[in-house]
């Protein structure tokens, strides 16, 4: 952290400001309630559905936070509850650990609780879909600034999947292909281990979260490790996935900013399909920056897969040569992203693809990747900003639902 700058009033208002708009957080005292994007929703495996709950705010403790919420539908008539701790107990060099528990639905290749994504865009990714899951998480984990540069992440899970026919979608795999016995549900316990490595990568340390600053000489390289355990804590199957990840966000000077992110992940071993790799799909009003915008939910999934993303910020480049245009302070941006991948035969298997009642995902096919290519606008009224976004492949007949264009909004505040 650069201590004089988590002093600036500007980042420390930016900083709050997102926190209130984006996660949906109300600060009273001592607690924070909500988010209340939350409060009601509706989806077709629980009906109505509604949620309340609060965090503890940097007034209760700056190096501890404390989150619950419980939540009710009233189609199903069950409850949900999450309940997460954290704790900072290194700010000099970074050093935090946590656990929690949380048992609610979840929208398969929505959920991972290891990318953090707006309240927003979780809440009304919700509404009205039926690609959905019980689930129930328990979680000890761990992150470490090692050295300079270097930090470590240490996850150690427990989940269970519980899936049921939900409108027209039925999971199933076959738990035994030699004699097609079809399961629905399954438990997971699995260790993930990630190593972060950045150059001289600047921070903004607020409560118990740190924000990069990016502007970065060199990128940001992650090495991804998770292996599944068979037989321990009623863990099903064996399986280890591997990652490598590329994040870079830098300065051009007058031609404004850049960023890019690309990955490749594969799994070895056999597991159903919602614990390989769903690409994140995108079929709410919001576009978001880790999501396939015009991908539909559950529409491609893959044992492994490489992608690539890139952005690039003009800050007014070409609008503030535009005089009335210059006095609104629009920013315009363009962007790309691309994803590739296959899934194997082995764990085809495990898929009853000829089974007219089981629901199973697309692939990939003859070597074509996902693409789409967006333009847009920010600081509109100076925190809106609009997507125009346009699919560039599989737009055939076997993916009928798929669009070749889309505008979609959000809420971003830079500074």
């Amino acid at each position: 952290m650069v201590d004089s700058l988590k002093n600036q009033p500007l980042i420390k208002s930016y900083v709050d400001i997102v926190e209130i708009a984006i996660e949906g957080h109300i600060p009273k005292g001592k607690i924070d309630l909500g988010p209340w994007y939350y409060v009601l929703g509706y989806n077709q495996l629980e009906g109505l559905r509604t949620r309340v709950g609060f965090r503890t705010s940097p007034k209760f403790s700056k190096d501890y936070q404390f989150r619950t919420y419980g939540a009710y539908g009233f189609g199903d008539k069950q409850f949900k509850f999450g309940i997460f701790n954290e704790y900072v107990f290194d700010r000099a060099k970074w050093g935090k650990v946590g656990v929690f528990v949380k048992k609610d639905v979840e929208l398969i290749g929505l959920t991972d609780e290891y990318v953090a994504t707006s309240a927003l865009y979780d809440a009304f990714s919700m509404l009205g879909t039926n690609r959905l899951s019980r689930s129930f998480t328990q979680r000890i984990w761990a992150e470490k600034e090692l050295i300079k540069g270097y930090t470590q992440s240490v996850n150690l899970t427990h989940k269970t999947y519980e899936f049921e026919k939900v409108g027209d979608f039925n999971f199933g795999y076959y738990s035994n292909p030699v004699d097609s016995t079809i399961k629905s549900n399954y438990d997971i316990t699995s260790i993930n281990l990630r190593g972060r490595f950045s150059y001289k990568e600047q921070f903004i340390y607020r409560n118990t979260n740190r924000y990069s600053l990016g502007n970065l000489k060199a990128p940001v390289l992650s090495l991804d490790y998770t292996h599944s355990f068979k037989d321990v804590l009623g863990g099903e199957f064996t399986f280890n996935k591997f990652g490598i990840e590329l994040w870079q966000f830098n300065s051009l000077g007058n031609w404004g900013t850049f960023q890019y992110t690309v990955k490749a992940y594969k799994t070895f071993g056999q597991a159903p399909y919602p614990s390989l790799f769903i690409m994140r799909g995108n079929q709410s009003f919001f576009s978001n920056n880790l999501s396939y915008n015009l991908m539909d939910f559950f529409e491609f999934a893959a044992d492994q897969y490489a992608s690539v993303d890139y952005e690039h910020q003009f800050n007014g480049l070409f609008f503030n040569r535009i005089p009335l245009i210059k006095k609104l302070k629009w920013r315009e941006f363009v962007n790309f992203k691309g994803v590739y991948g296959t899934m194997s035969l082995s764990n085809q298997s495990l898929m009853p693809l000829n089974n007219p009642n089981i629901t199973t995902p697309s692939f990939f096919v003859g070597g074509k990747p996902y693409m789409e290519l967006g333009y847009g606008i920010e600081n509109i009224f100076r925190f809106v900003r609009l997507d125009f976004i346009h699919r560039l492949t599989y737009l055939d007949e076997s993916h009928p639902n798929a669009k070749a264009f889309g505008l979609k909004g959000t809420a971003v505040f830079r500074f």
